[in-house]
C-alpha cells in the first residue's frame, strides 16, 4: 500500500475516492437564522446550521463560503458542532459589518460538505497516465438561502432627526384631530334643540353630574345637579338647595345614596330643563 500511494497516478485516484459522492444518500440541510436589522459600522450576526439524522462522522462540514459583496465585510467568526434533538448540527456564525445604511439582499453563501458514506462505496479508478491528469470532482455544496437586511445609520443625529420627524408628524395628527373634532361639534347642535344662556350651563352641568354618577362620585354628582337645577330655574332655590345639602351629607356625613335614589334626582331636573328648552324654542 505504501508503494501504491508513492505512484502519482495512486494519489489522484485516492482523492477521486475522497471527494466523489453518490446522489443514492441524502445530502444534509442548512438553516438561516438572519439578523432583522443591522448598523453601519457595527457587527450583527447570521447564523448557518447544517443539520442531518445519522452518525456523526457521516459528513465532513467545510468551512462557509461568501459571495463578494460592495456594501459591507464578513466572515466566519465560529464554527461548532453538537447533537440536537437527534440531529447532527454543525452551527457557523458569520459576523457581518455594514458599511452603507439601506435595504441590502444577503450575499450567497455555499457550503461545501463531504460525504463519507458515499466515499467509501466509490471505487477508485485504476492508477494510470490518464487517471494522473485528471481533475478530482468538485465537492458537493449546500445553498442558503438569502434574505434581505435593513441597514440604519449609527450616527446619533440621524436618530435625533428621526425622532424630530416623528414629533413633527404627531403634532400634526393632533392638529388634525382637533379640527375634526372641533367640525364635529359645531354639527351636533344641529341635530337638537340647544339651549342658550342659562340653560346651556344647565345642560353642561347635568352632563358632568351623568359623568360623576358612573364614575360612582355622588358628592360631584349632587354639586353638579345643583348647578344646573340654579341654571334651569334660578327662582327655584328650594332645589338647588335640597340638592347641595344632599352633596354635603354624602361627602361629609357619610351618606349612601341608592341607585334609584340618585336616577330619580337626575330625572327630575332633566324634565325641568327639558320644559325649558320647549318654551324656549315655541
Amino acid at each position: 500500500m505504501s508503494v501504491l500511494c508513492r505512484h502519482p497516478s495512486a494519489r489522484v485516484a485516492l482523492v477521486w475516492a475522497l471527494l466523489l459522492s453518490s446522489s443514492a444518500f441524502a445530502v444534509p440541510e442548512v438553516q438561516v437564522v438572519p439578523c432583522e436589522k443591522a448598523y453601519v459600522g457595527r457587527t450583527c450576526q447570521v447564523v448557518y446550521e447544517v443539520t442531518w439524522a445519522g452518525e456523526p462522522d457521516e459528513y465532513a462540514i467545510l468551512a462557509a463560503e461568501i459571495e463578494a459583496f460592495d456594501w459591507g465585510t464578513a466572515r466566519v467568526s465560529e464554527v461548532s458542532a453538537t447533537v440536537r434533538g437527534g440531529e447532527n448540527v454543525v452551527r457557523q456564525v458569520v459576523e457581518l459589518t455594514p458599511t452603507a445604511p439601506g435595504i441590502h439582499d444577503m450575499p450567497q453563501v455555499t457550503i461545501p460538505f463531504v460525504d463519507k458514506q458515499a466515499i467509501t462505496q466509490q471505487a477508485a479508478p485504476e492508477p494510470g497516465p490518464e487517471a494522473a491528469k485528471a481533475e478530482p470532482p468538485a465537492l458537493p455544496t449546500l445553498q442558503a438561502e438569502t434574505f434581505r437586511l435593513r441597514v440604519v445609520p449609527s450616527n446619533p443625529l440621524y436618530w435625533v432627526m428621526g425622532g424630530f420627524g416623528g414629533l413633527l408628524a404627531l403634532g400634526v395628527l393632533l392638529v388634525v384631530w382637533r379640527l375634526l373634532r372641533r367640525s364635529k361639534g359645531a354639527a351636533e347642535p344641529a341635530q337638537e334643540p340647544v339651549p342658550t344662556g342659562d340653560l346651556q350651563n344647565a345642560q353642561r352641568f347635568l352632563h358632568e353630574a351623568k359623568r360623576h354618577q358612573v364614575d360612582g362620585d355622588f358628592y360631584r354628582f349632587y354639586l353638579a345637579l345643583a348647578g344646573a337645577a340654579e341654571a334651569v330655574n334660578p327662582e327655584d332655590a328650594d332645589t338647588a338647595s335640597k340638592l347641595k345639602t344632599r352633596a354635603q351629607d354624602v361627602g361629609y356625613g357619610g351618606v349612601n345614596v341608592e341607585k334609584h335614589e340618585a336616577d330619580s334626582d337626575y330625572r327630575t331636573v332633566e324634565r325641568a330643563l327639558r320644559k325649558r328648552v320647549e318654551e324656549s324654542d315655541s
